[in-house]
């Protein structure tokens, strides 16, 4: 299914000016945020001013998020995806891109396996591809609505993730040991990540 068909697409915040960023007390997620982890469990540590009768798009539970713009096309379009529950209101970066699943299909789809789905070699071939810029590349909803993703049962996404959550936790609790050997663990998550993420296409 394409992004368009199983959701829709908001913005990050608008109108706001630095001083709101400096003397602000509602949570919004940052920029580094979305791209420095594959999942936001918490409201974070960014703060923003809301205006009374100010109208802001919140992040909800199961929303994918992406990174705007970047310097190379490697690099954009970076996603995280929102796995609790936000205990107060929470916006979005100016400059990111909010994807929230429909009613129907957000029953159908375990944030905990869209957080490794989307950073999978596949998806984010297709998301570079979306991205447009020389020496600067921005991702622009109406090209993201384009990719594809699979929509396995969730018992089977359910199954995935307990594979890669082990790997995850294991590439990253490594604290010590030589530099090859934790190189290689990530190269091996790496690898079954991009297997188990790989789904034949179905026919039409």
């Amino acid at each position: 299914m394409t992004l368009n068909e199983t959701g829709s697409f908001y913005g990050g915040l608008t109108g706001k000016r630095k001083e709101d960023f400096a003397n602000g007390s509602h949570n919004f997620i940052s920029y580094k945020q979305i791209y420095s982890n594959i999942s936001i469990s918490s409201e974070g540590n960014s703060r923003v001013a809301i205006h009374p009768n100010e109208h802001q798009n919140e992040v909800h539970f199961g929303d994918i998020l992406f990174t705007g713009s970047s310097e190379s096309r490697e690099e954009a379009g970076f996603t995280a995806v929102v796995t609790q529950e936000f205990q107060k209101p929470t916006y979005l970066n100016s400059f990111s891109i909010g994807f929230r699943p429909s009613d129907e299909y957000a029953r159908q789809l375990n944030p905990e396996f869209t957080k490794f789905l989307f950073r999978c070699q596949s998806v984010r071939n297709q998301i570079m591809k979306a991205a447009n810029g020389v020496t600067r590349f921005n991702v622009s909803k109406q090209r993201l609505g384009m990719i594809k993703v699979p929509i396995p049962p969730l018992e089977e996404q359910q199954r995935i993730v307990n594979i890669l959550d082990k790997f995850d936790a294991l590439v990253n609790d490594l604290t010590s040991g030589l530099p090859a050997e934790i190189e290689a663990r990530r190269k091996q998550y790496e690898y079954y990540r991009d297997q188990l993420l790989t789904f034949k296409e179905l026919a039409a």
